[in-house]
């Protein structure tokens, strides 16, 4: 398996997780954190950083599985992470 493959299965899984569990979120790493949160858009998951920030501290090689996974996604699974998550939920 690839470097890239292995990183979309890892972004995969852990956003099925935390889609699954909302309070493992606070349990990831920086950079964990960071691509859930650009794989369901939203911004008060990646510390409020700006998108352009965000994908810069992931790196190339996460940025692109981190598009990979949200390419992936299904229209109701986009549509689970916004209604489990609540900027109030990580405060």
């Amino acid at each position: 398996m690839s470097d890239l493959a292995s990183i979309v299965k890892t972004i995969s899984s852990l956003v099925a997780a935390v889609l699954a569990n909302p309070g493992l979120f606070g349990s990831l790493s920086t950079s964990e954190g960071l691509a859930v949160g650009l794989v369901l858009d939203r911004r008060d998951l990646i510390d409020n950083r700006s998108m352009l920030s965000a994908a810069c501290r992931l790196g190339p090689t996460w940025l692109e599985a981190a598009y990979e996974v949200q390419c992936q996604l299904g229209s109701d699974e986009k549509a689970l992470g916004e209604r489990l998550f609540k900027s109030e939920d990580f405060t």
